[in-house]
């Protein structure tokens, strides 16, 4: 049994509202917490989670659930790539695929620091490599092209990146 399962969005109504600026906040007071507080606490990935009945729920999970009347059956993708801002205007249903071509920053494993971008040294005298991602989970990497400088080569990947991937805000 999933623990969604044991919270529906009706019992939700009874424990969170919207605030005017569209952000979810408390209807009655839980333990310290205050009505009209906003819920959660920051995670170490970043995202925000909030107790309910003893289980640790995604804040942005609990808001749609709360704003369309049903649990997400698929990822969520933070459209401004903020991943505090809970607001259902930020928020829409993803694939993974999608969800991942919102990235705004490179991977701690990236070498090169910036997205899309790798050094070449043997194959290219010493170039930049912009490289992209097409094809959802069982796609390819597709050569961009190849730049003198490391800002050349993630300029053209953003652009490359802004046409190709439809879930890209950036």
């Amino acid at each position: 049994m999933d623990k969604h399962d044991l919270l529906n969005p009706v019992e939700l109504a009874k424990l969170f509202t919207f605030d005017a600026d569209g952000h979810i906040v408390r209807a009655v007071a839980v333990s310290t917490a205050k009505a009209g507080d906003r819920p959660g606490t920051v995670g170490t990935d970043g995202y925000i989670r909030v107790g309910i009945k003893g289980n640790l729920y995604y804040l942005h999970r609990v808001v749609w659930a709360l704003a369309h009347g049903n649990w997400p059956t698929t990822e969520l993708d933070h459209i401004n790539g903020d991943k505090l801002d809970n607001r259902v205007s930020n928020l829409r249903l993803a694939s993974r695929t999608d969800n991942m071509q919102n990235l705004r920053h490179a991977p701690s494993t990236n070498k090169s620091g910036a997205m899309g971008v790798r050094y070449e040294k043997r194959k290219t005298n010493n170039q930049w490599r912009a490289m992209g991602w097409v094809g959802g989970k069982r796609g390819k990497n597709v050569s961009i092209g190849y730049f003198p400088t490391r800002d050349a080569a993630h300029q053209a990947y953003l652009e490359w990146k802004r046409e190709n991937h439809a879930f890209c805000t950036i």
